[in-house]
């Protein structure tokens, strides 16, 4: 037989019929792919905002205030990169390069852009119907979906840049909190990453790699000096020989064997902390409190004699444990007794399964529990007699400065490191935040800069004001200051927005002659170092006054230059306490004749305070700032008032 194959034309035909087919076929398929792909994103993207909304009842968090957050993986976070939320999601997560957002209200999500694959999904929600529409586009977020919307195109997340991170703290006893790894300090390490070595009692003994926190206590302008949250050793002896002159012997060799790997920038800093240290940190160095000096002899319980020092709670007061309550006192069991706590976190067990303080540390290994029990200092007890060349001072677990023997007790070890401020990626408090340039080349007078002293507490003796009591004043309470002078040096000069609630009380010829000198020590309590670099008192001219005075009828008048700087800058000498509606009257560091102290009164005029009237006003400081801070976010307005940046 013979065989026929298909002529030219007929597979020219074939081929002409199935091109057609595809022609009308494949944008049929991949149109119903991409609606699949399409109504895939959008049920992620509500499956997403049902959780949060879920997780928001469940932990009890509402916002009635209309706040966005962004959504990062599993977690919601606030403007500072603080996580409000963790999601318990086994789907999808939204792309993570660009920038997801949701806005809460009254518990429920109000509005998220959230990017699912290729789609960028825009969900609304009506408060009052609580009825909800979401709608895609695959060139960026739309921000309506009735159509009449406009698409805004995404924004890149900044990728995450190496090294260690910094957090500038806020109303804190501590500089800033950072996250480092002393192995690696170009690694990119975040808060996250440090919780990492976190159980549920805290940062665990050992824990000598890894992202760790540190708080900064020390800024020289180019160093951070920081410590530990954790010891890395429960407990050794100082020195086994008991005798305090042969050194850190015990102490030294477990530094160097646990931070063997550490970088050798950072090895090479690596010490403990001083006795000195702890006192200059918590306040029992200032002149209200126990005057100490590691260099004084020590005599067990006895403070009385100021050649003598002895040990003290680290609560701010610089009290000894004789004073008051005895050993009962114990800071580091009472919550809130201490706004020192980080120098002695974890130190203390005070329950079988830890207890709700920060200063608690009970953590599981090999199913035993370890109880800390403080950390050594690298300071001697110089003593006489039967406690001579013995001792060495300690952090101990009840939250004090106290003694131990070197050779028969044993102690943890916390390390501090000093580190150049170059390896930080400095953006202040917040980190989306931009450093917009140099402090003294950026503000104008009257311009309004955020900072809150870190000091909370100081007492004002009655043996500088001549009254029958001490007082005491929250320097933290000041937090929104104007500028007043910018100098060729580049620092610049504010006086705070409001003044203290706290007024300030003086008396006879003792608060006379201390009058100025007493009100510039409160100033300087709003300091804070590595940020500002002086301070006086509103009215202080050191060129015309005295601070202290003998003469009862040495009169002055130096407030006329700080009056005339602040009504320059400001319009007005009158001034209120925060969230005050009315003005009130406030100190100012000049005298008149006699036993007359001046004031400036509710309506911005000079008045004055003798001992028959006893309406004296509240403290207002005036600080100098480094001409080394730069700006950060803000205009300068009482609304956005500039942030600093170390």
């Amino acid at each position: 037989m013979r065989k026929k194959g298909f002529t030219l034309i007929e597979l020219l035909a074939v081929i002409v019929i199935l091109a057609v087919i595809a022609l009308i076929a494949v944008p049929l398929i991949l149109s119903l792919v991409n609606k699949s792909r399409q109504k895939a994103a959008e049920e992620s993207a509500l499956f997403y905002v049902d959780t949060i909304e879920n997780m928001l009842m469940i932990n009890n968090i509402e916002n009635t205030d209309g706040k966005t957050y962004k959504v990062k993986g599993k977690t919601v976070v606030d403007e500072n990169n603080e996580v409000i939320l963790n999601l318990e999601i086994k789907g999808d997560t939204p792309y993570n390069g660009v920038t997801n957002e949701i806005k809460i209200n009254s518990g429920f999500v109000e509005t998220a852009n959230l990017r699912f694959n290729a789609y960028y999904v825009h969900y609304e929600m009506d408060m009052e119907t609580k009825e909800f529409k979401t709608c895609t586009s695959q060139k960026g977020f739309l921000d309506k979906c009735d159509g009449t919307g406009s698409i805004t195109p995404s924004v890149p997340d900044e990728p995450k840049k190496d090294g260690p991170t910094i957090e500038i703290a806020k109303d804190k006893t501590y500089l800033a909190e950072v996250y480092l790894d002393p192995t690696d300090i170009s690694k990119t390490c975040t808060k996250e990453e440090a919780l990492a070595n976190v159980n549920e009692f805290g940062t665990p003994t050992e824990v000598v790699s890894g992202c760790m926190k540190w708080y900064v206590y020390k800024d020289d302008g180019e160093n951070y000096t920081m410590i530990l949250d954790h010891n890395i050793i429960n407990t050794v002896y100082w020195n086994s020989s008991g005798d305090n002159r042969n050194g850190m012997k015990e102490v030294n060799e477990i530094l160097k064997r646990y931070t063997e790997k550490w970088e050798d920038t950072i090895k090479t800093s690596t010490r403990l902390i001083t006795a000195d240290e702890i006192a200059e940190i918590t306040g029992a160095s200032r002149e209200d409190t126990l005057k100490w000096d590691s260099s004084k002899l020590f005599v067990r319980g006895n403070i009385t004699d100021t050649e003598n020092v002895s040990s003290f709670y680290l609560d701010g007061t610089g009290t000894n444990y004789s004073d008051t309550e005895g050993w009962q006192k114990q800071v580091a069991k009472t919550l809130g007794s201490s706004n020192y706590a980080w120098v002695y976190d974890y130190t203390y067990q005070c329950g079988s399964y830890g207890c709700s303080v920060t200063d608690d540390n009970v953590y599981s290994k090999g199913g035993r529990k370890a109880y800390i029990s403080g950390y050594w200092t690298s300071s001697i007890v110089l003593a006489t007699g039967s406690d001579a060349n013995t001792s060495a001072w300690i952090v101990n677990k009840y939250g004090l400065l106290s003694f131990s023997t070197v050779g028969s007790y044993g102690a943890g070890i916390r390390p501090v490191i000093t580190v150049s401020k170059n390896i930080f990626d400095k953006k202040g408090d917040n980190p989306d935040s931009e450093v917009i340039g140099v402090l003294k080349e950026v503000v104008k007078l009257g311009d309004y800069i955020s900072y809150t002293p870190i000091s909370t507490s100081y007492t004002i003796r009655k043996e500088d004001t001549g009254r029958s009591q001490d007082f005491i004043i929250n320097p933290s309470e000041l937090n929104l200051w104007r500028v007043i002078r910018i100098n060729e040096d580049g620092t610049v000069e504010v006086v705070s927005e409001y003044i203290s609630s706290q007024k300030v009380y003086f008396y006879g010829s003792v608060g006379y002659n201390n009058y100025i000198g007493t009100l510039n020590k409160i100033a300087k309590q709003y300091e804070t170092e590595g940020i500002t670099v002086g301070s006086r008192h509103m009215g202080y001219d050191a060129t015309k006054a005295s601070e202290y005075v003998t003469d009862n009828r040495q009169s002055d008048e130096g407030y006329k230059t700080d009056a005339e700087l602040v009504k320059t800058a400001i319009g007005t000498l009158m001034a209120r306490i925060e969230k005050r509606t009315n003005y009130s009257s406030y100190t100012i560091a000049s005298r008149g004749n006699g036993t007359t102290r001046y004031l400036i009164d509710s309506e911005g005029k000079q008045t004055w305070g003798d001992d028959n009237k006893v309406d004296y006003g509240g403290a207002r400081p005036i600080l100098v700032f480094s001409a080394k801070l730069k700006a950060m976010s803000g205009d300068g307005s009482v609304n956005q008032p500039y942030e600093l940046s170390i």
